[in-house]
Formats: C-alpha cells, structure tokens, sequence
C-alpha cells in the first residue's frame, strides 16, 4: 500500500481469508511524519489462485483522509503547575490590582473613593456624591497572532519549526482561556492576514481554532505588519488581549515591528513574544570557545541580542510587552504572561 506524504504505512500486510461470506477486518497503521490533513494512498491487494498458477489483483481508492494535530503532551506538562490547585495548601493570598472595568453599580460616597470614580451626573441629582462601583471583567477576549512568514519555517534545536512552536503554544493558551472563562480567536499572517477567527468560547469554538492550524505552513514571504494592523484595526472593534508569536530578530524584522506594533499597542494590550534560537545569546555566558570561528558567532550572536533587547525597551516605552523566549520555555512564558495581566487586570 503507498502512503501519502507524511505518513509512512505499514507495507505488505499477509491476510488470510476464512472460507464462506464473512468479512475480513484487516488493520492499517500509519505513523505521521508531520502536521496536516493527509490522504493515504491506493490499496493494492492480490489474491492467489487455488494452485498458485496466477493472482487476482484489485486497487481500491481510500476515501478517507488522516488529520495529525501537534502533540501537545510534553508542553502541557511543563504548564500543567501553573493551574494546579490542590485543596488549600500552597496557597497563598496574592494582592489584585486596579478595581476592574466593568460597572456593577453606584452607592455613597464615602472617604478614601478616588475622585475619578465620582459619578457627577448622579452626584448633581442626588445632591451628594455618588461613588462609581466597578468589578472585575469575567470574560476578556484574547487573541493569538501566529506570524507564518519566512521566520516561522527555521529550525529550532527540537528539530522542529518556530512555526510548530507557535502551533502547539496557541492550542494550550486556548485551553488556559477556556478555564478562565475567556473567549479566544486567531489570526494568521504573513504577507497578509490568511485566517482570522473571531474570538468565541466553548469546546466546539477550540475545535474551530484547532481545525484552522492543522494545514498552516510557512509562507516564504516576509510578513507585513502594516497590512496586520490595518486589518485589526478594521475587524476589532473592542480592546483585546493580543498575544503575538513571531521572530523578530532578524532587522528587517525588526524594524517592521518598531514602526507598526505600537499601532496595534495604543488600541490593544499587546504582548510580544520572539522565539529566537541558542545562537542568541549574550557573548560571556555559555561554553568556552574553542576556535576563532567560535568567536564570530558569539560575537554575532551577542549583537543581535543586544539590538532586541533595544527594541524591547523601544516598544515597552510605547505600550508594548517584548518577551524574548526560547523553545522550552516558550508555552510557560505565553501562559504565565496571560495569567498575570488577568491577575493584574491590564486589559
């Protein structure tokens, strides 16, 4: 039996055939090689003749395709301490900040409410002030900016594509935001926005989002972060928490990013996390070189480090978190992040 791209079968499977009418229940195994929606191939099968003299031959299409989704065991382990509850030990009280966004009602006046929170028109009608009570909103909506231009198609040290990284965080900060009661979307891009699903709740909506990544591939295309703007500026009406995956250390990269995301950063809370590679790195901590070639690349990889962490500042300044990850600590960095501007109600 041929197999389809990405999927290796099982080759040559010896059946044997009862005598009478009965079927045959015959298993196939196929282990997938990549991420994808994959059709096998033809089923060639050959029955010999009573004696051996000839064989009887028949190719059968199989209507059916094969969806493999990334494999989420390993990262969910590495995050699964950040929603472990456990009875009452370990906890600890943990101070919220801000008074929340959403209006829940007015009551009097009473010494200590900030000045801000004075509702005057109430306060006119009453003839006394009139406080402005706000709760913590219960459903935000967030976001995630999967950036599949040319960056995304290198290859991490797993053997893996940033791109695959950016995949598999996605899928578990959805899940993250569906314990949290929060709704979540996606978007795409590269030379332009190729998906975009609006932010929604519900097992059936992370089925959606979950459906949308299962054929993304790299676009060998830089990404155009004027045209991401524009369209969110279009699409999203309400402030959001948009999570970007990306690679931004190479300077084409980056510049694109110093002119365009504090856009997106006045309107939304916008974190920003660069998956870079080990290369990337500050020239003194590591092994001890061993040939001047180890030197250039130190070097190398040190000035590139230094030039994102300049724009990491640039972007702060403006209103934009730069989070600078590597592949194992990318998924806790993403959900930690989501937790804490929860917990300290940024949006």
């Amino acid at each position: 039996m041929a197999a389809a791209s990405g999927l290796e079968g099982a080759g040559e499977i010896l059946v044997s055939i009862p005598p009478g009418d009965g079927g045959v229940l015959m298993g196939l195994t196929f282990t997938a090689s990549e991420r994808g929606v994959h059709r096998p191939g033809p089923l060639h099968m050959q029955v010999e003749s009573l004696w051996g003299f000839w064989g009887f031959r028949r190719t059968l299409d199989l209507n059916t395709e094969i969806r493999v989704q990334p494999d989420l065991s390993v990262d969910r382990r590495r995050v699964a301490a950040l929603f472990l509850v456990s009875g009452s030990e370990g906890q600890r009280p943990v101070r919220q900040v801000g008074h929340g966004r959403e209006f829940e009602k007015l009551r009097p006046f009473v010494p200590g409410d900030a000045p801000d929170d004075i509702h005057w028109k109430a306060t006119a009608k009453r003839a006394a002030p009139v406080t402005k009570v706000f709760q913590a909103e219960r459903t935000q909506e967030v976001y995630v900016l999967v950036d599949a231009s040319r960056l995304a198609s290198r290859g991490m040290e797993d053997g893996r594509t940033a791109l695959d990284a950016f995949l598999r965080a996605a899928l578990l900060l959805w899940q993250a935001a569906l314990a949290q009661q929060d709704h979540f979307g996606l978007v795409i891009y590269s030379r332009h926005v190729t998906t975009f699903i609006r932010a929604g709740g519900g097992l059936a909506h992370l089925d959606a989002c979950r459906e949308a990544l299962v054929s993304v591939r790299p676009d060998p295309a830089p990404a155009d972060l004027r045209e991401l703007s524009a369209f969110l500026g279009l699409r999203l009406r309400h402030r959001a928490l948009l999570t970007m995956l990306t690679c931004l250390d190479d300077p084409e990269a980056a510049s694109e990013a110093a002119a365009f995301l504090p856009h997106i950063g006045r309107r939304h809370l916008l974190l920003v996390h660069s998956l870079v590679p080990s290369s990337l790195a500050p020239v003194f901590p590591g092994p001890v070189v061993s040939s001047v070639d180890d030197i250039a690349r130190r070097v190398g990889g040190h000035l590139r480090w230094k030039k994102l962490g300049d724009l990491g500042r640039m972007l702060g300044r403006q209103g934009v978190r730069l989070e600078v990850v590597r592949r194992p600590s990318l998924v806790t960095g993403l959900i930690s992040a989501y937790l804490q501007a929860k917990r300290r109600e940024l949006l």
